[in-house]
C-alpha cells in the first residue's frame, strides 16, 4: 500500500554490518548444503550446468538497500526486500536447458516468483537476459537463515553466452554506472547483445538438428540388423549376409565390370536442382544444405520412400 514518508530514513551502518556480518558464515553454510541438493536434481534430469553460488558481501548488499530505499522514498512505496542475499546461478549450454532445469526446480521447490528479464526489451535495446527464480528457504535451512530479510534463495538460468554477456555487462555498465547517452555506443552495444542471442540459437537449432540425425541414424541402424536376422537362418550365415549387403551398397568397379563381360558403363549424373522438392517439405533446410539433405534422405529411407531416398542419396554423392 502506498503511504506518505517526508523524511528518508537511512539505517544505521554500522550496525547493520554487524548482524550481517555475524549471520554470513550461516548463509554460506545454508548456501553449500541448498547447492547439493541442486546439482542432483539438475543431473538426474539430463543437464549438466554449471553450478555457481555467492552469499552477498556486505558493501553490496547495503549499496543495494540503500538503493531500494531511496527508489521507495522516490514512489512513496514501502520499500522492498533485498532478495538475493543467498543466490546460485545455473549456467546452461543451450537455451531449451533453461526451461527443462525451470521444470526440474518447479517440481522440487516451492517457487514465490519468477522473472524472466530482458524478455521486454526490443531488439533494439541492449541488456542482459537471464530466469531468476526465487525459492522457499527449505525448512531445514531455516534456522541457519535467521536474520534475512526474505525467506527466499535466488536462483538464476543462463546460456553461457548469457553468462558472458551478464559478467561484462556488469563490470562495464552496472558497476562503473555507465549509461551510454551516445548513439553510436547504444547501437554497438545493441549489435553485440544480438549476435550473442543469434549464437545461442543457432546453437539450439544445431543441437535439435543433430538430435533429429542421430534418431533416424539408430532407425536405420535397428533396421539393418532386422534385415540381417531375417537372412541369417544359422550364426554362420549372418556373416554371409552382412558380406552380402555390404556388396549390394558397394559400387561396382570398371574392372568388376569388364570381368563379368559387361562395358563399363558411368553411374547416372544426378543434379541437386533433380531432386524431387517434396521430399524436403518441413526440413527447414532451404538451400538443401548437404547435413539437411542426409536427413532428408534418411527420413525418406526410414518411411519406405525408397525412390525419394534413392534420389537423394545420388545428389549426395
Amino acid at each position: 500500500m502506498p503511504r506518505e514518508q517526508s523524511v528518508l530514513v537511512i539505517p544505521d551502518k554500522a550496525k547493520v554490518q554487524a548482524t550481517y556480518l555475524e549471520s554470513r558464515p550461516r548463509y554460506e553454510e545454508a548456501l553449500a548444503r541448498f547447492l547439493a541438493t541442486v546439482e542432483p536434481i539438475l543431473t538426474a534430469g539430463g543437464l549438466s550446468p554449471t553450478l555457481k553460488g555467492r552469499v552477498k558481501e556486505f558493501p553490496s548488499y547495503y549499496a543495494k538497500k540503500l538503493r531500494l530505499l531511496k527508489q521507495a522514498w522516490t514512489e512513496k512505496t514501502v520499500p522492498p526486500p533485498v532478495n538475493d542475499i543467498i543466490a546460485i546461478r545455473v549456467v546452461c549450454p543451450f537455451l531449451g536447458d533453461l526451461a527443462v532445469a525451470e521444470k526440474l526446480l518447479s517440481a522440487h521447490y516451492d517457487i514465490v516468483e519468477i522473472e524472466r528479464k530482458g524478455a521486454e526489451r526490443s531488439f533494439r535495446e541492449f541488456g542482459y537476459e537471464s530466469i531468476h527464480l526465487l525459492v522457499s528457504i527449505p525448512e531445514e535451512l531455516a534456522p541457519l537463515c535467521p536474520h534475512i530479510e526474505r525467506n527466499v534463495i535466488e536462483i538464476q538460468l543462463r546460456t553461457i553466452l548469457q553468462e558472458a554477456w551478464a559478467e561484462v555487462e556488469h563490470e562495464l555498465v552496472y558497476k562503473a554506472e555507465f549509461t551510454p547517452v551516445d548513439e553510436p555506443m547504444r547501437r554497438k552495444l545493441a549489435a553485440l547483445n544480438a549476435n550473442l542471442t543469434l549464437s545461442d540459437i543457432i546453437f539450439q537449432e544445431i543441437l535439435e538438428f543433430e538430435k533429429r540425425l542421430n534418431v533416424e541414424l539408430g532407425q536405420r541402424r535397428q533396421a539393418f540388423y532386422r534385415k540381417i536376422e531375417e537372412v541369417a537362418d544359422e550364426p554362420d550365415d549372418a556373416v554371409d549376409a552382412v558380406d552380402a549387403v555390404d556388396a549390394v551398397d558397394e559400387p561396382r568397379s570398371d574392372a568388376g565390370a569388364a570381368e563379368d563381360g559387361e562395358a563399363p558403363q558411368p553411374a547416372p549424373a544426378i543434379s541437386i536442382a533433380e531432386v524431387r522438392p517434396s521430399v524436403f517439405e518441413g526440413h527447414g533446410d532451404g538451400g538443401l544444405g548437404m547435413d539437411g539433405m542426409m536427413l532428408a534422405a534418411l527420413e525418406a529411407h526410414n518411411k519406405a520412400d525408397f525412390a525419394a531416398a534413392v534420389s537423394i542419396y545420388s545428389a549426395i554423392v
